[in-house]
């Protein structure tokens, strides 16, 4: 890919005609108190769906640690039933053994009680966070200890008389008593955290949907100002005689660029809700990150209009300083290759030297930019983007070239006009404003702008300076 300067196929010379117009003077009248309105209801929009995103996730991470332990407790009292059963079959056989004077083995005896111990410890370590509930755990440790030790006396079978079989089952009925006891408490511990886990998820919801409506509360409260002060403003200027044509443009654009973000966050809000009673923190956090890229748009919009705004009072006065270009120009294509669409190629070469002089480095980082990014827009989805700067003795080039759809001539005799957009796919976002911007900031630096193109081939646009 080359850049076209040799042969233009049509070339169209920016003028002061195109950026002193009646419309770009009455429509920043108009819009000169919304910026600082807009800018406070979008950051307390994003503040407030910051803060609902974060109490959201306090409560679940409160709830899953409150799930937590929950399954903890249902292990516990299985470890406990394992228990009782294994108590109430012991006490069986020594029932049974008492009343036919037919004592067991007692090796088999203690297997099965030393099987027992180990289970007793296993639930004092389960239990280790609850110091009632722990003691408890180590008193049965401590009986079956006493009932091993009852079942080790003697060497033979026939050392188990009937007196040591009531002994056994006395101290079996101590242990079946305490793990009762443990059971109970265990389950009363479980309702209690049954019923805080439900008054988590009462309280995020709360939370969320309270979040939800003063969100929206000032995301109206936000257009009704808009709208209020466009109607004032409107008023004070309805003798102009661009006034409808300001009129137009503005309500179709605000209507258009500000309902896009705004049903994106509305959207986004409304699963966040969705997924919080799932617990779906990923999900939580994606449409987070989706409110913020669409207030950040909107944040966009009205950086082109407070631009526009400061160029027409004279706000802007360009700094002169000596800067690296080249270096400029990689990181900017560095930065922008994230917003560049699959299948389009994005890449940065250089003529010359590096250095240049007798340039605003702010107002040119702006222009390069605000170039690049009209043709990610509009080149098309497999356009090759070429940024190419050319710098010697006496001048310095920058050029923005892409082999994309081109512009048809009768758009090029418009593009640089304030609010005017090519008729293409409506879903692509903008104001119609930063052509004119990097016209006017070209133009305060003592430089020239071209745009050549054609339909089908792409278009080139440079910007031409003198080395200062």
């Amino acid at each position: 890919m080359r850049l076209k300067h040799e042969k233009p196929d049509t070339r169209y010379q920016g003028n002061d005609n195109d950026i002193t117009s009646s419309r770009s003077t009455t429509s920043v009248k108009v819009l000169r108190k919304f910026p600082p309105l807009l800018y406070l209801g979008s950051g307390l929009a994003l503040a407030l769906v910051l803060s609902v995103a974060m109490v959201a996730l306090y409560f679940s991470d409160k709830q899953k640690e409150e799930e937590k332990w929950i399954e903890r407790t249902y292990i516990v009292l299985n470890a406990v039933a394992s228990l009782q059963q294994e108590v109430t079959d012991l006490i069986r056989a020594r029932e049974t053994a008492v009343q036919s004077e037919n004592f067991p083995d007692h090796p088999a005896d203690r297997a099965q009680t030393a099987d027992l111990l180990r289970k007793t410890t296993a639930l004092t370590d389960l239990v280790q966070d609850n110091k009632p509930q722990k003691a408890r755990a180590q008193m049965i440790s401590t009986h079956v200890s006493n009932l091993l030790n009852i079942q080790q006396t003697g060497s033979e079978p026939s050392a188990f008389t009937q007196r040591r079989s009531i002994e056994q089952q006395k101290t079996l009925e101590a242990i079946r008593t305490t793990i009762d006891t443990v059971k109970k408490s265990e389950q009363s511990l479980l309702k209690e955290r049954i019923r805080e886990n439900g008054r988590l998820r009462e309280r995020t919801s709360i939370s969320v949907i309270t979040g939800v409506l003063l969100i929206l509360a000032i995301v109206s409260f936000l257009i009704y100002l808009v709208l209020t002060e466009f109607g004032k403003e409107m008023r004070a200027y309805e003798k102009e005689k661009d006034i409808s044509t300001l009129k137009s443009n503005f309500v179709s654009l605000a209507s258009h660029e500000f309902r896009t973000p705004l049903s994106s966050v509305l959207l986004s809000v409304n699963l966040i809700e969705k997924y919080n009673g799932t617990q779906d923190r990923e999900n939580i956090i994606k449409h987070c990150q989706k409110i913020k890229n669409s207030i950040n748009n909107l944040n966009g919009i009205l950086e082109d209009f407070l631009s526009l705004e400061k160029l027409n009072t004279g706000k802007v006065k360009p700094v002169y300083t000596s800067f690296n270009l080249q270096e400029l120009c990689s990181d900017i294509v560095e930065d922008l290759q994230t917003i560049v669409k699959p299948g389009q190629a994005l890449r940065y070469e250089a003529e010359g030297g590096s250095e240049v002089s007798g340039l605003d480095e702010h107002l040119i980082r702006n222009s390069i930019i605000n170039l690049i990014s009209n043709a990610i827009k509009y080149a098309g989805k497999d356009a090759h983007i070429l940024l190419k700067t050319m710098v010697d003795s006496g001048q310095i080039i920058i050029a923005v070239n892409d082999d994309g759809v081109g512009i048809g001539e009768k758009d090029m005799k418009n593009l640089f006009k304030p609010f005017f957009r090519i008729k293409q796919d409506g879903s692509i976002p903008g104001t119609g404003l930063g052509l004119n911007i990097v016209l006017r900031y070209v133009q305060l630096m003592n430089g020239t702008m071209t745009l050549t193109s054609k339909p089908g081939e792409g278009a080139c646009f440079t910007m031409n300076f003198v080395q200062g």
